[in-house]
Order: structure tokens, then C-alpha cells, then sequence
């Protein structure tokens, strides 16, 4: 009985997470800032939320960027990238760099200027430092022990 009770949890938290990446799909398309930082914020695991601010920042950028572009192909992509930046708590260094990195490249892709890509990218970086914390600690000297 319990087995089945969190099976079906578990399957009810799948559902919503897929229609969650749908509707953030269909945000990119629409190119919403509010309501694509909403749908991130929703897709964020538990415990390791960025914050409503730097989301909101982060959005704002890339609507900025997207508007007259073509992104139709990119968008899932670009969704991708996002979600793995959201994610990125269990993945290695080198995959998360590569997510930034991706959305950074799909962005240029879709002939969005260099500068105004790494603006997005960077934004995004911070989204990811924030669910991941600070990549490098800062070097400090240990006292020596007598």
C-alpha cells in the first residue's frame, strides 16, 4: 500500500514538472519576462531556490535579447539550458558551464548580438550560483600550527 501510495506521488510530481517545462516552453515562445521567471522559479528543486530577483533579472535580459529574433527552433534548447542551470546542485562544474554556455551559443545562433548574449549568459550564471553556490572559494592561508 505505501509502495503504491509513492509511486503515484511520484508520478503526480512527474506529470507536474512536464507540464511546468511545457508551459515555460510555451513562455519562451511567447517571450513573457514575468511569467517566464514564475515558471522557473517552479521548476527550481526545493532547498535550492534562486532567488525571485535574480530570476526576474535574468528574465528580463533574455526577453530583451529574444525580442525579434527567430527562436522557434531554439527554443527547447534554450528551455534545456535553463532547467540544467536549475538542476545544476548535482551536476559537475564542466556540465554546468557547458548549460551557460549552450544558452550563450543558442542565443548568438538566433543573431543576437555577442555582447547582449554574454549579458544573458552571465545573467544565468548567477541564477546558477545562487541554486549552486560560488564555484571557487576563495584561496585563504591557513594559520600554521606550533
Amino acid at each position: 500500500m505505501k509502495r503504491t501510495a509513492l509511486g503515484l506521488v511520484l508520478l503526480a510530481s512527474l506529470a507536474f514538472a512536464q507540464r511546468t517545462r511545457d508551459k515555460l516552453t510555451d513562455d519562451l515562445r511567447g517571450i513573457s519576462s514575468l511569467q517566464i521567471a514564475d515558471d522557473i522559479l517552479a521548476l527550481a528543486e526545493p532547498g535550492a531556490e534562486p532567488s525571485r530577483r535574480t530570476v526576474r533579472e535574468f528574465t528580463d535580459e533574455l526577453t530583451a535579447a529574444m525580442i525579434g529574433k527567430p527562436s522557434g527552433a531554439y527554443i527547447p534548447q534554450l528551455r534545456t539550458a535553463i532547467v540544467d542551470v536549475l538542476h545544476s546542485n548535482a551536476l559537475p562544474g564542466w556540465r554546468y558551464r557547458e548549460a551557460i554556455e549552450s544558452l550563450r551559443s543558442r542565443l548568438a545562433a538566433m543573431r543576437v548580438p555577442y555582447a547582449e548574449a554574454q549579458r544573458v549568459a552571465d545573467r544565468l550564471k548567477v541564477v546558477g550560483q545562487e541554486v549552486r553556490g560560488p564555484d571557487d572559494l576563495p584561496v585563504r592561508n591557513l594559520p600554521v600550527l606550533k
